[in-house]
């Protein structure tokens, strides 16, 4: 029978990425241990972009939120703006 390498490496993690990539770093047999040991990886890289994702969601409904305001305001603007306009023209 074989024997099983494991190959464990120090690593940083410094992005989402590199959480991501950890399971093909960490183990390159199929143990059980192995398995588990990946499938815990995949699961916090899923959680941790879950986290992001809610985070960018929240960012960009508060974007969108600002650039209705700002679109409002442009529209009250030009409403005014036409109306100055039509009265100059009529005088």
């Amino acid at each position: 029978m074989m024997k099983k390498k494991m190959l464990i490496t120090k690593m940083i993690i410094v992005t989402m990425d590199a959480m991501k990539q950890i399971w093909r770093e960490i183990c390159y047999s199929e143990n059980e241990g192995c398995r588990a040991v990946l499938v815990s990886c995949d699961y916090s890289w899923l959680m941790v972009v879950k986290e992001k994702q809610k985070e960018e969601l929240i960012s960009l409904r508060a974007k969108v939120i600002a650039l209705e305001h700002d679109l409002h305001k442009s529209c009250q603007e030009a409403s005014k703006n036409h109306d100055v306009c039509y009265q100059l023209e009529n005088v």
